[in-house]
């Protein structure tokens, strides 16, 4: 994960701020551990059957 933000005067008297959130920068691939199969006769037991997010970036601007 990464955060990364920025502050700057503005026109007016007022402020600009601008952030950039990003979740799971690299893309790799995170495993759900809430879907591990449990049941001892499936086949896949203990394995994790779905993947958690990928890459996700939030953008924000704030003038005050």
């Amino acid at each position: 994960d990464l955060s990364v933000t920025w502050n700057a005067a503005a026109v007016g008297g007022r402020h600009l701020g601008v952030m950039v959130n990003a979740y799971n920068l690299f893309n790799t691939t995170n495993l759900d551990p809430e879907s591990v199969t449990r049941f001892q006769g499936s086949p896949s037991f203990g394995e994790a059957v779905r993947a958690l997010p990928k890459r996700q970036i939030e953008l924000g601007v704030q003038i005050r």
